[in-house]
C-alpha cells in the first residue's frame, strides 16, 4: 500500500460560500488598511458579490469544477498553475 491508495475515499475539499470568502477577505484586511481604504475595499467587495458577471459567476465556475466527478481537490488546479508561474519567474 502506498500513500495514495485510499485517496479516492477521502472527503472532497469543501468550497466556502462566496459570502464567507468575501467576509474573510474583509476581516483579514481590515487591520492592514486605513479607514478610507477599508471602506473602499468593502464597497468593491460588495459590488463583486452582487454583480452576476463577477462574484456569482466565478463562484459557480468553482462549484462546477468542485462537482466534477474526477475532482477531489478543486484548489489543486490553481496550486499547479501558481507553481508553474512561479517556476517560470526563476528560469
Amino acid at each position: 500500500m502506498n500513500m495514495y491508495d485510499l485517496q479516492n475515499e477521502l472527503p472532497r475539499l469543501p468550497l466556502p460560500s462566496l459570502e464567507d470568502t468575501c467576509n474573510k477577505l474583509l476581516e483579514w484586511s481590515k487591520p492592514l488598511l486605513s479607514k478610507e481604504e477599508f471602506t473602499a475595499s468593502k464597497q468593491v467587495v460588495e459590488a463583486f458579490m452582487t454583480t452576476n458577471d463577477q462574484g456569482p459567476f466565478l463562484h459557480n465556475q468553482l462549484l462546477n469544477l468542485k462537482n466534477k466527478e474526477n475532482t477531489l481537490n478543486w484548489l489543486k488546479h490553481f496550486g499547479l498553475i501558481l507553481i508553474l508561474k512561479i517556476d517560470h519567474l526563476y528560469q
